[in-house]
């Protein structure tokens, strides 16, 4: 192991317990772990912001009295957004190709046949490539 992790900690409970290993879990925490969660979430909702937990320098959970879910991306100076994820399909009209690009950058290519099969067939009822995405 390369880091700063003592290769033979064992995070204590049922992994000390098993005689496993994890290097990793040292420098875990209850709240590190909310933390990633939560930036996760508002990443996902609402694009690189300092609101709701964002991945940003300072923190803000107010945010001037907007709500996950709400008017936060009409907001036409674009004032508490930073950036956000996007995605455009190579080809929009073929679901088993969106499906099969998605689970390359998502799954490293790893995702089932099966599921494959059932996201295309959500994909292709959504009517359109926008809300199937």
């Amino acid at each position: 192991v390369f880091s700063f992790f003592l290769p033979e900690y064992a995070a204590l409970g049922h992994i000390k317990a098993a005689s496993l290993t994890s290097p990793e879990a040292q420098v875990l925490s209850g709240p590190k772990i909310i933390n990633l969660v939560n930036g996760i979430i508002s990443l996902v909702d609402l694009g690189l912001t300092e609101c709701f937990g964002g991945f940003t320098e300072r923190h803000l959970w107010d945010c001037y009295g907007l709500q996950p879910g709400g008017n936060y991306h009409n907001n036409a100076d674009g004032k508490y957004r930073m950036g956000e994820l996007s995605f455009s399909p190579s080809n929009p009209n073929d679901a088993a190709a969106v499906v099969d690009e998605l689970a390359l950058i998502l799954t490293s290519g790893r995702l089932n046949q099966d599921s494959r099969s059932v996201i295309a067939r959500v994909y292709v009822c959504a009517g359109n490539h926008a809300d199937g995405l």
